[in-house]
């Protein structure tokens, strides 16, 4: 064995990033809400979620993620490395954002 808990929410993270990083409960145009997966504790460098917009954006955008009934805070969204302006987040369409 090589000592990996199978039971670990950080592994299956890593290994199952569509399982573990779709989030539900999206709401909101510019000011996103959901829910993300219950093993995140707090926002890292390399994760990736998976979404549906539940509305086209039409501004600048925030998303803000409840993981595990913890709240994490907004981070701003950018598309291309520069602040949304509109139109980039669209309803019913699948996003990844990292």
């Amino acid at each position: 064995m090589d000592g990996v808990t199978l039971t670990s929410a950080e592994w299956f993270n890593l290994v199952d990033g569509v399982a573990y990083g779709a989030l539900t409960g999206v709401a909101g145009t510019n000011t996103i809400t959901a829910t993300g997966p219950a093993g995140v504790a707090a926002y890292a460098v390399g994760q990736r979620f998976w979404f549906l917009p539940a509305v086209t954006n039409s501004g600048a955008t925030t998303i803000a993620l409840t993981c595990n009934s913890v709240a994490l805070g907004a981070k701003n969204v950018f598309s291309n490395g520069a602040a949304c302006i509109g139109g980039e987040l669209v309803a019913n369409l699948p996003v990844e954002i990292y």
